[in-house]
C-alpha cells in the first residue's frame, strides 16, 4: 500500500528535522505541513482499520438475526411483541398474476405479459 510507507517517510523526515539545531524557514514550513497532514492521516487509518471489520460486523449481525429467529420460534424467547406479531400476521408476496393474452383480448396470437 502507498498510505503506510509514504506515512512513515513523513514521521522520520520530520523526526530527522526536529532534530536540527536550527529553524529555518524551509524546516519550520516542512514540519507545519506534516503536522497539519497527521489529523487526516489518523482519520483515514481509522476509516481504514474500520473498513477491514465490515465482513466480521455483517457475520455477527446475521448470527444475531438467524439466532434470534430460531429462539423466537420455538418459542424460547420472552414476550415480545415484535416475535408474536411476526408469527401471528407473517408476511408475504402475493404470487403475482400472469396474463398472456393478444392484442384482440383473445388468449392467442401476438402475446401480451402483463404483471
Amino acid at each position: 500500500s502507498y498510505y503506510l510507507p509514504t506515512t512513515l517517510k513523513l514521521l522520520r523526515s520530520y523526526d530527522e528535522l526536529s532534530r536540527q539545531g536550527v529553524s529555518g524557514q524551509n524546516i519550520t514550513g516542512t514540519m507545519e505541513k506534516v503536522e497539519g497532514m497527521m489529523d487526516t492521516i489518523v482519520l483515514a487509518f481509522e476509516k481504514q482499520l474500520d473498513g477491514l471489520f465490515g465482513d466480521q460486523a455483517m457475520d455477527i449481525s446475521t448470527d444475531i438475526t438467524v439466532l434470534d429467529n430460531m429462539m423466537a420460534r420455538e418459542g424460547l424467547t420472552g414476550g415480545d411483541a415484535l416475535h408474536k406479531a411476526a408469527q401471528e400476521n407473517p408476511v408475504s408476496d402475493p404470487e403475482p398474476e400472469l396474463d398472456i393474452r393478444s392484442d384482440s383480448g383473445e388468449a392467442d396470437g401476438g402475446i401480451t405479459l402483463q404483471l
